[in-house]
C-alpha cells in the first residue's frame, strides 16, 4: 500500500493527474478547481446534519456520526473511482485539505492507488485565485470592440486559431453579454467560478506578449469582471469593428431567430428603464407580431447609441472596416495590422505603455 502525501498548492497544480473533489455538490456548484470532478461523499443534506451535530453536540459526535455513514459507502466510492479514474494517480482535496480527502486518499491508497491531497485544501485555492485577480500584474491588453451584431466573438475564435493569445470572457461567463445573451445557453457559473476560469486562463498565458479580449460592459450577464483587469480594458488600446446594419442583423437573426417569442419578450422588458416605455411597447409589439427583424433594428438603435457613448471615453480607438470579410480573413488583417501598431506604440513609447508596460 502506498501512502498518501500531501502537496503544496503550486506542487499540486502541476501534477497532471485527475482531480477529485470530495466536497457536497452545493460546494463543488459554488466554486471548484477546473477540470476537477465532483466526488461528493456526503450529499448537501448530510454535510448539513454533521453541521448541526457539531455546533449543537460536540465535534467527536459530528465525526462519529460521519464516519458511520461513510462505512455504508465505501463500496460506491471504490466502484466510483475505478469507473472515473484511468490511471493508478490521483488528486483528491477538500474545503479545507482535512479530514474528508485525507479519508479517502487513504482509502484509494489501500486500493493501490498513489494518491495526493491538497494542503489547506480549496480554500487555499480560492485564496490564492483572490490574490490573482487583486493584484493582477499590468498585462499587454488589445481590447477588440464594435457594435452589438459585429462577429467579435467568432474573430477572437478565429484570433485564437492562428496562436494569438485570447481571453474569451464570454465563453468563461457562458453568456454573451447583453439582456439577451443568456438566450439559448445553459446556467451561468457563480461569480466564483467565474473568477476561478479566468484567473486560470490568465496564468497560462506569456504576459510578454499581446492578449487580445472583448470590449465588455463590467457585467457580462450576473458575472462582473474584477475591477483591476476591467480597468486594464478601460486604458488598453481598441480595435473598433464598422460593420453595416444589415450584416449585424443578419448575425442576430442567426443568434436569436430560434429563441421563442417568452424569452425575447423577457429580455426586452428587462432593459424598459433604458429603452423608455414607448419604444418597449413598439418591439415588444414587433416580437408579438413576428416581426423580429423589425424589432431587433429598433434594439439596436439603443444598443448603438449607448456603445458609441462609452467608447469616446476611451483613450486610444482604432477604427477598422469589417467591409464583408469573414471571421478568418478579419482575423489575419487584425493581427497583421495589431503586430505593425504594436511596433510603433514601442518606437513611440504611447502613454498606455505605462499601463501596459509588458509589450
Amino acid at each position: 500500500m502506498t501512502t498518501p502525501v500531501q502537496l503544496t498548492l503550486k506542487q499540486f497544480l502541476l501534477e497532471s493527474s485527475p482531480i477529485l473533489d470530495v466536497r457536497s455538490p452545493l460546494e463543488y456548484e459554488q466554486g471548484h478547481i477546473p477540470g476537477s470532478h465532483s466526488f461528493p461523499l456526503f450529499s448537501d443534506e448530510e454535510r448539513a446534519r454533521v453541521g448541526t451535530i457539531y455546533k449543537k453536540q460536540s465535534r467527536q459526535e459530528a465525526i462519529e456520526w460521519g464516519l458511520n455513514l461513510a462505512q455504508a459507502k465505501i463500496d460506491h466510492w471504490m466502484d466510483h473511482a475505478d469507473q472515473l479514474l484511468t490511471e493508478r494517480q490521483v488528486r483528491v482535496l477538500c474545503w479545507r485539505g482535512g479530514m474528508r480527502s485525507g479519508f479517502l486518499a487513504h482509502l484509494l491508497a489501500q486500493c493501490r492507488y498513489q494518491a495526493a491531497t491538497l494542503q489547506g485544501g480549496y480554500k487555499t485555492f480560492r485564496r490564492n485565485i483572490l490574490h490573482s485577480l487583486n493584484q493582477l500584474p499590468a498585462i499587454p491588453l488589445i481590447v477588440l470592440g464594435g457594435l452589438t451584431g459585429s462577429g467579435k466573438t467568432a474573430i477572437l475564435q478565429a484570433l485564437r486559431k492562428m496562436g494569438e493569445q485570447v481571453i474569451d470572457l464570454e465563453s468563461l461567463a457562458n453568456h454573451r453579454g447583453s439582456s439577451f445573451g443568456g438566450i439559448g445557453l445553459s446556467k451561468q457559473p457563480s461569480q466564483e467560478q467565474f473568477e476561478n476560469r479566468l484567473a486560470i486562463d490568465l496564468e497560462c498565458l506569456n504576459h510578454a506578449r499581446p492578449i487580445w479580449i472583448e470590449d465588455e460592459g463590467r457585467l457580462i450577464g450576473h458575472c462582473h469582471i474584477p475591477t483591476r483587469l476591467y480597468q486594464y480594458m478601460q486604458q488598453a488600446p481598441l480595435f473598433f469593428l464598422e460593420c453595416s446594419e444589415e450584416e449585424r442583423l443578419r448575425q442576430l437573426m442567426q443568434l436569436y431567430g430560434r429563441a421563442t417569442e417568452e424569452e425575447l419578450k423577457l429580455a426586452t422588458e428587462r432593459i424598459t428603464k433604458r429603452l423608455g416605455s414607448q419604444l418597449t411597447k413598439e418591439i415588444l409589439a414587433a416580437f408579438s407580431a413576428g416581426e423580429r427583424h423589425y424589432a431587433f433594428k429598433k434594439l439596436l438603435s439603443y444598443y448603438d447609441r449607448a456603445y458609441r457613448h462609452q467608447i469616446l471615453k476611451r483613450p486610444h480607438v482604432y477604427s477598422l472596416e469589417k467591409s464583408g470579410q469573414s471571421a478568418i480573413e478579419q482575423a489575419i488583417t487584425l493581427s497583421a495590422i495589431a503586430t505593425k501598431k504594436v511596433n510603433e506604440w514601442k518606437s513611440n513609447q504611447c502613454n498606455f505603455f505605462k499601463i501596459s508596460p509588458h509589450f
